[in-house]
């Protein structure tokens, strides 16, 4: 869908990467918001960028959990 050829290129590389860069402030204020149990929706859609540079419309759905060092955000796009 963005156009890797492998998910280890991606490894270690923030999610905003993967996003359009005139969205990416406003999604990581999203992420930041929900970090602090403000409330901010689980699912949207916004615009997704491939390798290539060409964007996309991409579907994101995220939610936090608690693991046992603390809490984490896990995001499927």
């Amino acid at each position: 869908m963005h156009g890797y050829e492998s998910s280890t290129k991606l490894i270690g590389k923030p999610v905003s990467n993967l996003l359009a860069p005139e969205i990416r402030r406003a999604i990581v204020k999203r992420i930041k918001n929900r970090e602090k149990g403000e409330a901010e929706p689980g699912m949207y859609e916004t615009v997704g960028l491939r390798k290539d540079g060409s964007t996309f419309p991409l579907f994101v759905q995220s939610t936090n959990i608690l693991l046992p060092d603390g809490p984490a955000n896990v995001t499927i796009l």
